[in-house]
């Protein structure tokens, strides 16, 4: 399905997961994406930018595959309504 087109249920069950920042690297050690986001390799599920540890904004289950956003307001926007 096109990205524009599907929507991921990103509140299913009206939960949110978080992580404290201080543990942001080694989630990402452990989902094996830090070497990725380190060289730039890993881009917004929204906007395209390349996802930084400074930018992180949202780690995204989305049909098997994980997906990050980064925290540009409209892309923030996107995550809260399921858009991505």
């Amino acid at each position: 399905m096109e990205k524009s087109k599907r929507k991921t249920r990103i509140m299913e069950n009206n939960t949110i997961k978080a992580v404290h920042d201080d543990d942001i690297i080694s989630l990402l050690r452990s989902l094996q994406l830090y070497d990725l986001v380190s060289d730039g390799k890993i881009k917004c599920a929204f906007c395209e930018g390349a996802i930084t540890v400074d930018n992180l904004d949202a780690i995204i289950p989305d049909d098997g595959k994980i997906v990050l956003s980064c925290n540009n307001a409209t892309c923030h926007a996107k995550l809260l309504v399921g858009n991505c």
